[in-house]
């Protein structure tokens, strides 16, 4: 199972000299009412950047941004194995759901 990460996208983005497509990425991070308040403030920090280098009153270090991009894949397949063990499980009773539960989670 794959999960889209928009800010490592916007990195990437931004590192390759895609402003247009980076300035639109993190917008969406900023407007996004779920995303969490570290995210919407580095989406801030960056989108700034963005528009400073636009106007021409900063010159950015796209080299700095490529260090930046997490190369970590968020998965959730262990979550999807054990929720489908569980429900195709002999388990017919919430006791005996929870007990299935705290026998397969560390």
């Amino acid at each position: 199972m794959f999960i889209y990460d928009s800010m490592t996208q916007g990195l990437e983005l931004l590192a390759k000299r895609e402003l247009q497509s980076a300035e639109s990425l993190f917008l969406n991070v900023i407007n996004d009412p779920y995303s969490q308040p570290e995210e919407t403030k580095r989406a801030r920090t960056f989108l700034n950047d963005i528009r400073a280098c636009q106007a021409g009153s900063k010159n950015l270090d796209f080299s700095l941004y490529k260090k930046l991009i997490k190369k970590v894949t968020v998965s959730l397949d262990y979550v999807d194995d054990l929720l489908s063990d569980v429900y195709f499980s002999d388990a017919s009773s919430y006791e005996a759901i929870d007990h299935e539960l705290s026998s397969k989670t560390p």
